[in-house]
């Protein structure tokens, strides 16, 4: 990994956004869009998708809001049988993963880390509400007349939807026509990954499905929270696991049933067992 165009972007990147502090998501593509040219990466359409967005949903990045991120500091995860560390900076091969300036050890990294904590994510996912609690808090509207509007469930036009003439899906229909307004990624980032996986729920589709057998976790990768896909990729890691992806899925082995049924609660039973 260390030797890809790609980490050669991501790290220039990363090193960057050390330097400028908080940096505006337009400014990010920007730049994104001179590193993909730079490296030939090949991504015309949307560079920051390919540079930023990995690096900003494992947790190397983070929003403070209002558009704005920032560059998280050097962080240690404790686990039972190991660690798991971020953002430390020509670090060592033998502590590399699959994923980008995320390291993983079975002894402590000797290195002054900024936050240290030990995990537990049973207890992390048990202080996450449930995203119907979640979606039913966003900001009500009063709108009759839905002929305009596009859902992304056509069979039953609930759910997650857009106006005919806009790209966002910035709504979310009830069974019962309540409306609600979808917060902005600027403001809100979480929000369009909640509403899309409670827009499944009602329309009766599965956010994902664990092997019991296996204890491997597979969830669609569209969408998908991001708080909670940071919970199960250090679950997974400090476990031993390998987490992997294919086009639809995220995929996270050594994850536990009981890991599953508290994350079955906050997705509202959408996670299938076979």
């Amino acid at each position: 990994m260390m030797n890809t165009n790609l980490y050669k972007a991501q790290s220039l990147l990363l090193g960057w956004m050390s330097f400028k502090g908080l940096v505006s998501y337009n400014v990010i593509k920007s730049y994104c869009k001179y590193l993909n040219q730079q490296y030939h990466l090949g991504e015309d359409e949307r560079p920051a998708w390919k540079i930023f967005m990995p690096l900003f949903i494992q947790g190397n990045i983070d929003t403070i809001g209002d558009g704005k991120f920032r560059v998280t500091e050097p962080l240690l995860i404790k686990g039972k049988c190991g660690y798991v560390y971020t953002n430390i900076f020509n670090e060592k091969y033998q502590d590399e993963t699959d994923f980008p300036f995320v390291y993983y050890s079975n002894v402590r990294p000797k290195y002054d880390f900024s936050i240290e904590y030990t995990f537990y994510a049973k207890s992390i996912l048990k202080s996450i509400p449930s995203i119907d609690k979640i979606v039913d808090n966003f900001n009500r509207l009063t709108i009759n007349d839905f002929t305009n509007f596009d859902f992304k469930c056509k069979k039953k036009n609930i759910g997650i939807a857009k106006r005919i003439d806009s790209t966002a899906y910035n709504y979310f229909i009830y069974p019962n026509r309540k409306i609600v307004s979808i917060p902005s990624w600027d403001t809100a980032p979480e929000a369009n990954n909640l509403a899309f996986c409670y827009s499944r729920v009602i329309c009766e589709e599965c956010n994902g499905s664990y092997s019991s057998e296996k204890n491997v976790l597979r969830v669609k990768k569209i969408h998908f929270p991001i708080i909670l896909y940071r919970i199960l990729l250090i679950e997974s890691i400090l476990r031993g696991g390998k987490p992997t992806r294919d086009f639809d899925y995220y995929i996270f082995d050594n994850i536990s049933k009981e890991i599953v049924e508290e994350l079955n609660k906050i997705l509202c039973k959408s996670i299938s067992y076979e």
